[in-house]
């Protein structure tokens, strides 16, 4: 939307006229933005303008981790952290959304490629485009891009030989010539002179001890130990074993600290969300590559091999399903009513981890020596490769689409009337296929928002008690207070006629009011 905004109001500095809650959404640094209305300039508005960039970047970042992991180990490690990348579902999915994530986690990890380099060929050039890149993360996402600065800082007071102030100094002040326009430009316009603004602005406090937009996770610290466990199985087993294993080297590590710095304060705060993972993929995939070559080629107990495999093994096998973990919680809680289904419905899960473990356990104790990467590589891709093939043999554009454009369509044919959603907050996606109806872009229309967070009754009420002409009720069924609703019945009254039911939307018309 802050990009439509751009292309349709020249809005180029500052969207936060033009954006879904305003000044809110429009604080995050504009880079990815500018980047998107280019995007939509050469190719048009549409879906695939908006994921171009995001497509390109993660493009971006496989190569990097391999010149990355060339560099610091060598190229086989990064031949092959980049290949388990590539087919990692995780990554994937990421790398064809249109948001800020996938170009910070490139930015920020060229900029610590540049940093190691310039260790390595003490160019001032190479100071420059390190705070350069610093610089255009920070102008990705707000705050997020400082973890490069904290990182660098954080390994040369543990490094003294590796410390070197005019490098420090020169990518600092880089960095600031980079990201600091912008920012001063937004302080300045929108709140004159508080330095504080985007502290402010950002809810930094609220995400920080309290969570915000409903991202507290059950799990707590932990949350994002599990997701890494359910995302990136192959990568936990090694790089652990390399802290407990390796430690005295740790702080030799710049891609340790990175990891270790960044992990810690994302389960640190209480705003949650598994798109924060993305930043660690650099680091985890190339110090766990390292140290599961070195562990298959160096090991020297059978025992430890078999119980190294056994455990990635494990947590492979844990991965491939949420559905599957969801009801083993559920039984190991004591729920057993499903047992007998969970046995039907999964047998192709315990099959595939006996399977990977007949083959683990004559590797392990077979007498003769047998090269265990290949086995250990092509397993987990063989395993990725199946998620794959189950998503798309299982889930069809059909049962993706939320049908919003489907809602949109019906809509713009009566171009007259109304329109009310019942729903929470606001909604980005009805604003972008809508073009901005919801948030004051089309003046001859009039839109209202119900929203239900504070219950249903008065909603209903409203609807009952009032004569509408020629308005669209648009029920989102996806929405955070509306999904686990039994029936839609229950907010909008029974005299209004359902027009179309999509995956995530209910349209209804109330043309038998007149």
């Amino acid at each position: 939307m802050r990009a439509k905004s751009i292309i349709y109001f020249g809005a180029f500095w500052d969207q936060s006229y033009f954006s879904p809650e305003g000044l809110y959404s429009a604080s995050h640094p504009p880079l990815y933005v500018w980047l998107t209305a280019l995007s939509y300039s050469l190719f048009g508005v549409n879906e695939f303008s908006a994921r171009f960039f995001s497509a390109l970047f993660s493009i971006g970042i496989t190569i990097v981790i391999f010149f990355s992991g060339k560099l610091y180990y060598d190229s086989k490690t990064g031949f092959f952290a980049a290949l388990l990348i590539i087919f990692n579902p995780f990554f994937n999915f990421w790398s064809m959304q249109g948001q800020f994530d996938i170009a910070l986690t490139f930015f920020t990890g060229i900029a610590f490629y540049m940093y190691l380099l310039s260790g390595k060929k003490e160019s001032f050039h190479l100071y420059l485009l390190t705070g350069l890149f610093i610089g255009l993360a920070l102008l990705t996402k707000l705050f997020v891009g400082s973890i490069v600065i904290f990182s660098i800082i954080l390994f040369e007071i543990l490094n003294r030989d590796e410390r070197n102030y005019q490098r420090i100094v020169t990518i600092l002040l880089t960095s600031a010539l980079i990201a600091l326009p912008w920012h001063l430009f937004m302080i300045l316009e929108h709140s004159g002179s508080d330095f504080l603004f985007f502290f402010k602005q950002s809810q930094m406090f609220e995400r920080a001890f309290s969570g915000i937009e409903n991202n507290s996770k059950e799990l707590g610290f932990f949350f994002f130990l599990n997701q890494s466990i359910v995302y990136f199985p192959l990568f936990v087993v090694p790089f652990i074993f390399y802290i407990f294993f390796e430690a005295k080297k740790v702080s030799r590590n710049l891609f340790v600290i990175w990891f270790l710095l960044y992990f810690l304060i994302i389960s640190a705060v209480s705003t949650k969300l598994p798109v924060y993972l993305l930043l660690l993929l650099i680091p985890l995939s190339l110090v766990a590559t390292n140290s599961l070559m070195k562990f298959l080629k160096n090991y020297t107990s059978k025992r430890e091999i078999f119980l190294f495999l056994t455990s990635i093994n494990l947590l492979v096998s844990w991965s491939l399903s949420n559905e599957f973990r969801t009801m083993f919680k559920n039984i190991f809680r004591g729920n057993y009513s499903n047992f007998s289904q969970f046995l039907m419905n999964y047998w192709w899960i315990f099959a595939f981890f006996f399977l990977i473990e007949s083959v683990i356990f004559y590797a392990s104790f077979s007498s003769k020596k047998v090269n265990l990467l290949p086995l250990v590589l092509g397993a987990s891709l063989s395993c990725y490769f199946a998620i794959y093939l189950n998503t798309v043999l299982m889930n069809t554009y059909e049962d993706l689409d939320s049908g919003i454009e489907h809602i949109v369509d019906y809509i713009n044919h009566n171009p007259n009337y109304n329109v009310i959603a019942v729903g929470h907050g606001i909604n980005p996606q009805f604003s972008f296929y809508s073009d901005g109806l919801d948030i004051g872009w089309q003046k001859e229309k009039s839109f209202r928002r119900l929203d239900p967070e504070n219950g249903y009754e008065e909603i209903y009420n409203y609807l009952l008690s009032n004569e509408f002409k020629n308005t669209y009720i648009i029920y989102e069924k996806s929405d955070f207070y509306l999904r686990n609703l039994t029936h839609p019945d229950l907010v909008i009254p029974v005299k209004f006629k359902s027009l179309i039911e999509t995956n995530e939307y209910i349209l209804y018309s109330a043309e038998n009011n007149k």
